[in-house]
């Protein structure tokens, strides 16, 4: 007995059936790989490119002030629009911004009247009645610093310094701010002397991400060394994030090292020393300035690769973090040397809902024809 060949309208019916359970498959998939985090999306870009600049948020609005400028913009996240604010009194580069009660303190930098000089100034920003003031400034005047806000005092840490006329040394300097008496007092030094390097906050300690990590401890005013990161990225930036464990992570974003500009993210697991990479940014940059909104990290300007000396960017860019520590690697004594990155895709909202929307119709087409071909008969 002679067996009946498919028809080809069988067959097509067959394939409508098949292909849409696949696409709807991997549509599972991606929205699986978004739950986890660990992607980025572009955002509307500040209005003028600028580098060395630095941001601060203050009630849930970002606010990226100077960059060899006096320039103060103001991001607002719920809406992606930016607006512009009173300028900074003393234009400078490779300041430091930090928040104490709802205001922001601008600290050293090198001053743009006197290009390569570090300055001391301090000044701060109300956001509410969008003025500045003057405060007592930094005793030692430098550039390419950092500094965090621990219990209320702000600490500045490292930098350049000026040895001699136009010749900067790196410092190993730790001097306290307290706002609330105007007034500055000298900590402990650092035991090695560092500048171009970013830090954060982990409890009362502040961590200064150089190689190896040097640890601060603002109760004992101490110092300690830690883990040495995969990768010493200068002009890099870096923010901390409570996973949904409540879990703290620190995340390093760009920077450069000879001579490149970085798109690396790095994150480190402070409590069980790991290291891992996150999803490279989608700008390679140093110089640039990162802060946290409800979760989410933001990444602003910064130096690209263009022309001679590289190409200003007014980049704005988000990035949704790792949800949980889980799915870092297994925590091991020494860090990983070389990180790798999991593979994620990123796709928008929209892209899902149109995939879907087309899987579904597809599909409807599929089984009307299979069932018309039944009926037939």
């Amino acid at each position: 007995m002679k067996r009946k060949a498919l028809k080809p309208t069988l067959i097509l019916a067959l394939l409508l059936l098949v292909i849409p359970v696949l696409l709807f498959q991997s549509v599972l998939t991606v929205i699986d790989v978004k739950a986890e985090g660990n992607y980025w999306t572009t955002l509307t870009p500040m209005s003028t490119p600028r580098a060395s600049l630095d941001a601060t948020v203050v009630n849930g609005r970002i606010y990226a002030i100077g960059g060899t400028s006096n320039i103060n913009e103001e991001y607002d996240p719920t809406t992606n629009t930016w607006a512009t604010k009173a300028v900074l009194p003393t234009g400078r580069s490779t300041l430091v911004t930090v928040a104490v009660q709802n205001k922001i303190y601008a600290i050293g930098g090198y001053d743009d009247e006197h290009p390569g000089t570090p300055t001391g100034k301090n000044e701060v920003y109300d956001p509410t009645t969008d003025t500045w003031a003057s405060k007592a400034e930094m005793p030692t005047a430098r550039g390419q610093m950092c500094a965090n806000t621990v219990n209320g005092q702000i600490y500045v840490i490292g930098g350049f310094v000026m040895t001699r006329p136009l010749y900067v040394e790196e410092s190993n300097k730790t001097e306290a701010y307290n706002p609330t008496t105007n007034t500055w007092a000298t900590k402990a030094e650092m035991p090695y002397a560092a500048a171009d390097l970013s830090s954060v906050v982990v409890g009362d300690k502040i961590y200064v991400l150089s190689s190896p990590i040097q640890i601060y401890d603002t109760i004992t005013d101490s110092w300690s060394l830690g883990s040495f990161p995969p990768t010493v990225q200068s002009n890099a930036d870096a923010v901390t994030i409570l996973d949904e464990q409540g879990h703290e992570l620190i995340y390093i974003f760009g920077g450069n090292g000879s001579g490149t500009y970085s798109d690396l993210v790095q994150i480190y697991d402070p409590q069980n020393d790991v290291w891992a990479a996150g999803d490279p940014m989608p700008t390679s940059r140093y110089g640039l300035a990162v802060v946290v909104v409800n979760n989410q990290i933001y990444a602003l300007g910064g130096v690209t690769e263009g022309g001679a000396l590289g190409t200003l960017v007014s980049a704005n860019e988000q990035y949704t973090p790792l949800k949980s520590d889980s799915l870092l690697p297994t925590p091991s004594p020494t860090p990983t040397p070389t990180p790798t990155s999991t593979p994620y895709t990123e796709i928008a909202g929209e892209e899902v809902i149109l995939v879907v929307a087309a899987t579904v119709a597809v599909l409807g087409v599929g089984l009307g024809l299979l069932l018309y071909l039944i009926k037939r008969k």
